[in-house]
């Protein structure tokens, strides 16, 4: 089944995470862009204009709406809803496989404070670890029991990316602006307390993380959800 994951991580918010296996023809055919969208949306080539035509269908079908909600950007190209201020949302991709998260009861004056990632365990990661990950960072996930190493990197790297969409406004360093903390992990699902820090603004984040396994693949992805505990701008 194409559904991965159905949740509400937080209060207000619905989190899916889709594996792809239709045609593009499917998701073009079930719902209708604007005329912004349609030009967004022609800049995207193969696997890409998949994915961000099936994440845009996959966070329409968890709303629940009959008219779907006009993805708009502003000027730090984050997504959001003109014509839905009490609405937030954000969406992530990787190899085949979208996620959205929608969130109710985040007025447009305050700005998104929920972001997500998912991410296809990548041998990778290890080569750029040492380009997100801070010193106290890493020290935290060698002292963390049980210690799966490679999961563990990637619970960084979603962790940040997620903050980086909540944050929204871009310009951060993945390893000066962003700080994970208070971690807890079993091997499956965890969270953590985040902070990103810049100039004269702070906000701390919850994060919720799991790793679930792509279904007739020995692929396993971890996902990633944040909102905002507390801000300081």
């Amino acid at each position: 089944m194409p559904m991965l994951l159905l949740n509400h991580p937080f209060e207000g918010a619905v989190f899916a995470v889709w594996q792809i296996t239709e045609a593009i023809s499917f998701f073009e055919g079930d719902i209708e862009l604007s005329s912004e969208e349609k030009s967004d949306y022609e800049h995207y080539s193969g696997a890409r204009k998949l994915e961000w035509m099936a994440s845009r269908w996959l966070l329409h079908r968890i709303s629940g709406l009959e008219v779907r909600m006009v993805i708009d950007k502003d000027e730090f190209s984050k997504p959001f809803f003109s014509d839905h201020a009490d609405y937030s949302c954000s969406l992530s991709h990787s190899h085949g496989v979208v996620a959205a998260l929608l969130v109710k009861g985040t007025p447009l004056y305050l700005g998104s404070v929920n972001g997500c990632d998912i991410q296809i365990l990548v041998p990778k990661i290890k080569n750029i670890a040492s380009k997100f990950i801070n010193e106290p960072e890493f020290k935290l996930i060698e002292n963390l029991e049980p210690d799966p190493y490679f999961d563990l990197l990637h619970i960084l790297w979603t962790s940040k990316e997620s903050m980086y969409k909540a944050y929204g406004m871009k310009l951060l360093d993945f390893k000066k602006n962003m700080h994970v903390t208070a971690f807890s992990w079993n091997g499956l699902i965890g969270e953590a307390t985040g902070k990103v820090e810049k100039g004269n603004y702070t906000k701390v984040f919850n994060l919720q993380f799991a790793k679930i396994q792509i279904p007739n693949t020995d692929t396993q992805l971890i996902w990633n959800v944040t909102h905002a505990t507390t801000s300081v701008c």
